[in-house]
């Protein structure tokens, strides 16, 4: 059985004490005066900052390098984003706010919060801004939903085989630019409220692996070549395990805002193969309709 993070424990059981005692004898009034400014710097940065152009930062380093790409050499191309995109970054702003202010009243020791960094390797430099150094280590706070809690936010092997979002890189860049190790995640399920520190392995051979990782993905998109090449091939549908005839793009193409660059023929259409009261939608490379 895995021995729970010690802060995570203070955390819970804060939370417990919290959750049936009212009032918990502690001083809370500067927490609370800090965490208020902290959330209206939130607000001025998704409604009131103009947007800065495209970089490669800490924060999308990890991210296919076919999406990066586009979005320097194309980024006329790129889907609008929907209206609920600024709430979903506001929310992830929320929660780190909510949990740095749990922390501290449960007596976890956070030596530093949101503090810029810049990771330079040889000739490259990415710039990024960390969330949290607690007991040394670099940690970011992720919300999460219920599926990506219980199944992506599971261990460290888990999340990195797939880590689209690009979270193993963010996380060893930060660590590698403060010159600090890199203690992993804290994740809060964002329906349940539970909380889950996720421990990264910060060995040598995984340093070695992510960093050289990030010099490649640095270096093809910078350089001035022509040509694009796709990081995923589009997917056979199968009914019952038997081919349907129709092929659609993967979950991580689903999420690009460059999938009609991409996949000029695409058609977003409801699967006719599907015997669901709701049938599933999907992006299809080529479409036929399926007799079940």
């Amino acid at each position: 059985m895995d021995i729970p993070n010690h802060n995570e424990v203070l955390v819970k059981n804060f939370l417990q004490r919290a959750t049936n005692e009212s009032p918990i004898d502690m001083e809370f009034d500067h927490l609370i005066e800090e965490a208020g400014e902290s959330f209206k710097k939130a607000l001025r940065k998704q409604f009131v900052e103009h947007r800065k152009a495209f970089s490669i930062r800490m924060s999308n380093v990890g991210r296919p390098s076919c999406q990066l790409w586009m979005q320097k050499h194309h980024p006329d191309e790129q889907e609008k984003k929907s209206y609920d995109f600024i709430m979903k970054m506001l929310i992830g702003d929320a929660f780190e706010v909510i949990s740095v202010f749990v922390m501290k009243a449960a007596g976890v020791s956070i030596e530093e919060s949101s503090g810029k960094c810049s990771l330079e390797l040889d000739h490259r430099k990415i710039s990024g801004e960390f969330d949290l150094v607690i007991d040394g280590k670099v940690w970011d706070v992720k919300s999460a939903s219920p599926y990506s809690f219980q199944n992506k936010f599971k261990d460290f092997d888990t999340l990195a085989k797939d880590d689209t979002f690009g979270y193993v890189a963010q996380g060893f860049g930060y660590s590698e630019a403060t010159g600090k190790p890199f203690g992993g995640w804290i994740a809060i399920n964002k329906v349940t409220g539970e909380w889950k520190f996720v421990e990264a392995d910060d060995s040598k051979t995984k340093r070695k692996e992510v960093l050289g990782a990030i010099k490649d993905t640095y270096d093809l998109i910078t350089s001035d070549a022509s040509g694009f090449t796709r990081c995923f091939e589009d997917v056979e549908e199968t009914y019952r395990k038997a081919p349907t005839g129709n092929r659609h793009i993967n979950r991580t193409c689903g999420f690009c805002e460059f999938k009609h660059s991409c996949w000029p023929s695409l058609q977003y259409r409801e699967s006719s193969a599907s015997q669901a009261k709701v049938k599933p939608w999907k992006y299809y490379t080529s479409y036929v309709e399926a007799n079940v």
